[in-house]
């Protein structure tokens, strides 16, 4: 209105938009979904990133020699929230696609009890390698708000130190958007960092740790 931009300009730009809206509306495209969920697949094993690899841990070799501890692995955090949440075609979490014993650690938020830690600790002491699954929740890492710092949840931390306690060798799976500090990490002999892996990540993941695939 005070004439610094002027309104052809305003004009054209939403002509544009209307002009792409007519034509995505009369186009019909055939998309191959199980095709799209093996590139998910390919894209997920190709941009894990194994931080920490002490005495060779991994590629773990005997699921009964293992034991999967964490909420995350039942549900893992594959996406972002806000803007960027979709709907997955189909998701796959970690539990599908690997059976092993599993304790589940923590809570969907993050926190944990007395309980649950102690039940990954029993389950811990009964197995050679533990595989625990942490990282940052919706509620630590999302849009709308800044983080306050880089640290995770408190109970992905009590639980991973907990396992460590009664088992050697145990390794970390990290999901999550955005850096964060491991202060756990001499406390464990593996880390490996898959950031926001997407719907096929669960198998993904299970190839990894197991050695189908090199991250």
């Amino acid at each position: 209105k005070n004439g610094t931009l002027d309104e052809a300009y305003i004009d054209a730009s939403a002509n544009r938009v209307i002009q792409l809206s007519k034509k995505v509306s009369r186009e019909t495209v055939d998309v191959d979904m199980e095709k799209h969920h093996e590139f998910a697949y390919k894209v997920a094993c190709e941009s894990a990133v194994l931080l920490k690899n002490n005495d060779n841990i991994l590629p773990l070799k005997d699921k009964d020699e293992v034991a999967f501890v964490g909420y995350m692995a039942q549900e893992m955090r594959y996406q972002g929230s806000g803007s960027s949440h979709i709907q997955p075609y189909r998701l796959e979490n970690v539990l599908e696609h690997c059976s092993v014993d599993y304790a589940q650690g923590c809570n969907s938020d993050g926190t944990t009890s007395k309980a649950l830690l102690d039940g990954a600790m029993k389950l811990a002491k009964t197995k050679k390698c533990v595989v625990v699954f942490a990282g940052l929740t919706d509620a630590y890492e999302s849009e709308a708000f800044d983080r306050e710092n880089m640290k995770m949840p408190e109970g992905h931390i009590q639980m991973i130190e907990a396992v460590a306690s009664v088992n050697e060798n145990v390794i970390v799976v990290l999901m999550s958007g955005s850096a964060i500090e491991i202060d756990f990490e001499e406390k464990v002999k593996g880390i490996l960092y898959t950031g926001l892996i997407g719907q096929a990540g669960g198998k993904a993941i299970v190839a990894l740790l197991f050695g189908n695939v090199v991250p």
